[in-house]
């Protein structure tokens, strides 16, 4: 019985991780005509994410959780490769948003530096423009 309930739990666990892993999905937002080789690395790591969705598809999500930790690892690396691009800038923002602001809004470049690895400068609908990490959410407070 305790054992049946020890499973039921982490089956639970693993799903509910797989599909936290499905809702995030690696952003394509460098510059192509600025950083051509950076831009090509973000295609290159959403492939590689795309074909480890399939395989979770194709076994079932029963992968011992490695494809979730894999997931995860390419949103890392994706995120890297976007402070890589705004690094090459010489640590400024980009020039213009990396992605198709809603209609009516007006980009505005960042007023203060990045605040730690992994943030990229992101529109909120509720607050504008900030800083935003996949897993620590908004800077100064924004959720």
């Amino acid at each position: 019985m305790k054992l049946a309930i020890q499973r039921l739990l982490l089956s639970s666990l693993i799903l509910t991780a797989a599909s936290a892993a499905f809702a995030i999905e690696p952003a394509q937002n460098v510059d192509p005509q600025r950083h051509r080789n950076l831009a090509a690395a973000q295609n290159l790591v959403r492939q590689a994410f795309d074909k480890v969705s399939e395989a979770q598809k194709a076994n079932r999500n029963e992968l011992g959780g490695h494809a979730v930790r894999a997931k995860q690892l390419m949103l890392q690396a994706n995120q890297e490769i976007k402070l890589a691009a705004i690094a090459a800038n010489r640590g400024g923002a980009p020039t213009r948003p990396p992605f198709a602001a809603p209609g009516g809004i007006v980009y505005v470049p960042p007023t203060y530096a990045i605040p730690g690895p992994g943030y990229t400068w992101d529109w909120h609908a509720g607050y504008g423009w900030g800083w935003h990490h996949p897993v620590r959410g908004w800077d100064r407070g924004w959720r």
